[in-house]
């Protein structure tokens, strides 16, 4: 036995130091041993525990799956690889296309079935649209019709005062632009298998060679408002004219229009098109002349769109032709066409796919688009909180590794400027020392 205290009975093994040692020894190692075997036990009772758990869990999880249906089942199984292989793409390839992007997305745009895709089950396939010409909205009907700016809408109308229509049509185009200044402008070739090259010329050049062949457009122009302020201040009236029932500020001040990016697009005839594409930044599309059909797509179908992210942009493309030559993808794809005309103001929100179609055979189309600046905050709140949107969470998480990267080139270079800076003025300090110790050579030399 091993008692707490060692009996003393004897003499001998009272004083026998080595005996009591080697008891101390034995007794150690009996109480190490039975700690062992009782952890040993625990463990393996608490490795059962956790196994038969997980196989409940499981168990739980195979009758929840099963009780979804089938089309539910291939679409979000769909939709989870694409989104695996687009971030995949987008984060370790520096954007390139990968094999698995490429073979997932072709597969989802020819085998999705119909019936998984739900088709514009929140909100309908039309385009909510108010018109102005008997009362102009206020910001308040815009925000409902909407839904919060999370929808297309169409304001029909609302810029048939002021200077816009100054612009209306080719001869006062002539007349009101400025025909001086020079601009970049897309060449179409002969072979439409050919890409548009790009060349210069001047405003009224141009005009005058759209009209007799139609190969020229004038594409995602920053500059153009801002040689025309006549053109700049009309697209600002037609979007001051909305104002707010509660607070009285315009859309001007809502929509964050004096700190936006303005693009205009300047094309005659009906050769030049614009494939499925979506940016991160909510448009304000004012059509000033000409008509143009627009088709939307919302962004929760991206998986269906062959989408590729453009790193020189941030903005997605798809890699689709024209969903109109597609036999067969508007009834997998719920599409919403809208038609805008002269005066109409064309709101949609950011990640909605879209591709744009000149109508007017014979006529000037003229449109520009105020991009707020401020709408990039949006864009981060729906990447922060993904509950919101989850299709937008996830298109605005492509957006961080070109955002990283463009940071850490800025600040490398401002590191680089500092540090040819500093190296400068070391070189410049050598410099005066050594014209300082030459100088007192010379007079040292004079001297002597």
């Amino acid at each position: 036995p091993c008692p707490r205290q060692p009996a003393l009975r004897s003499r001998h093994r009272a004083t026998s130091a080595g005996f009591r040692r080697f008891r101390a020894r034995a007794c150690s190692t009996r109480a190490s041993t039975m700690r062992k075997a009782t952890k040993s036990a625990a463990g393996t009772c608490g490795l059962v525990l956790r196994v038969l758990a997980l196989w409940v869990a499981a168990y739980v999880v195979r009758m929840g799956i099963s009780m979804v249906p089938l089309s539910v089942r291939v679409r979000l199984g769909n939709e989870a690889e694409f989104w695996a292989a687009l971030t995949h793409a987008t984060w370790f390839t520096e954007f390139k296309s990968t094999e698995w992007l490429r073979a997932v997305s072709a597969r989802n745009a020819v085998q999705a079935p119909t019936d998984a895709l739900p088709l514009c089950e929140s909100w309908g396939c039309t385009t909510p649209v108010l018109d102005a010409s008997q009362a102009v909205p206020t910001v308040e009907d815009i925000l409902t019709a909407s839904h919060g700016l999370t929808h297309p809408l169409l304001v029909k109308g609302v810029g048939l005062h002021g200077k816009l229509p100054k612009f209306a049509s080719f001869e006062l185009a002539q007349q009101h632009l400025n025909l001086s200044k020079t601009y970049m402008f897309e060449v179409k070739e002969e072979r439409a298998d050919e890409l548009p090259r790009g060349e210069e010329f001047t405003m009224g050049e141009a005009l005058e060679r759209m009209r007799q062949s139609q190969d020229l457009y004038l594409r995602f122009s920053f500059e153009l408002t801002e040689d025309n302020p006549e053109l700049d201040e009309g697209l600002i009236e037609t979007v001051e004219a909305i104002k707010s029932s509660k607070s009285g500020r315009s859309m001007r001040k809502e929509a964050g229009v004096d700190g936006s990016l303005r693009h205009c697009f300047l094309n005659y005839g009906t050769r030049f098109h614009t494939t499925q594409h979506t940016g991160f930044i909510a448009n304000y599309f004012v059509q000033v002349s000409g008509r143009k059909l627009w088709r939307f797509v919302d962004g929760q179908y991206t998986p269906y769109m062959k989408a590729r992210k453009n790193a020189a942009t941030h903005a997605f493309r798809s890699e689709l032709p024209f969903l109109a030559s597609v036999p067969g993808l508007e009834d997998k794809l719920p599409v919403i066409d809208i038609v805008t005309e002269p005066g109409d103001l064309l709101v949609f929100p950011g990640y909605y796919w879209h591709e744009v179609h000149n109508l007017d055979d014979d006529a000037l189309t003229l449109g520009c688009g105020f991009r707020p600046v401020r709408d990039v905050l949006r864009s981060v709140g729906n990447t922060l909180m993904p509950s919101l949107n989850p299709a937008q969470a996830l298109m605005a998480l492509q957006l961080v590794p070109g955002v990283v990267s463009e940071v850490s080139r800025k600040v490398l270079s401002i590191g680089a400027r500092q540090r040819l800076r500093e190296k400068s003025q070391w070189v410049n300090r050598e410099r005066d020392v050594l014209d300082k110790e030459a100088a007192r050579h010379v007079a040292r030399m004079d001297e002597l």
